[in-house]
């Protein structure tokens, strides 16, 4: 069983809707990866030169003379003698001492780079066909597109 399709009356139009897929393209923000900022302390050894002084005994003798006065002797002994003459002696030696000072400071920031990349997908549409009925059965449709 076929079907003949109706003839279109001459004197009204026809219209067919054509209708074609568009493209929308857009952007996601999705997460890519977390980065951790943290500070940690290094431990190095210094060595730094310091000059340290001590001072030493320096014994200066000299002949005596007749003339020579000698300081009188500021006391004695039990025994009778003189008492040890008792001088101290000092020296430096070196002092560390760690100060925590401020050296440098760092700023994060996130820059938001744009560069472009190309996208593909299909897309269809609707092409509308002609057929003459006065056409030949082995010559195809006369197609239209929009």
């Amino acid at each position: 069983m076929t079907t003949t399709p109706e003839p279109f009356p001459d004197d009204q139009p026809v219209d067919v809707l054509v209708s074609a897929e568009q493209a929308t393209v857009s952007t996601v923000s999705t997460p890519v990866e977390v980065v951790r900022i943290s500070r940690r302390i290094v431990t190095e050894t210094v060595q730094v030169p310091v000059q340290v002084r001590h001072e030493e005994l320096v014994v200066t003798r000299s002949p005596a003379t007749q003339d020579s006065e000698l300081p009188a002797p500021t006391g004695t002994t039990a025994t009778g003698d003189r008492p040890a003459l008792v001088i101290p002696l000092r020296r430096e030696v070196p002092a560390v001492g760690v100060t925590v000072v401020a050296t440098e400071q760092v700023t994060v920031r996130v820059l938001t780079v744009t560069n472009e990349q190309a996208v593909s997908t299909e897309l269809q549409r609707e092409n509308v066909e002609i057929v003459s009925a006065a056409a030949d059965e082995s010559r195809a449709p006369l197609s239209r597109q929009r």
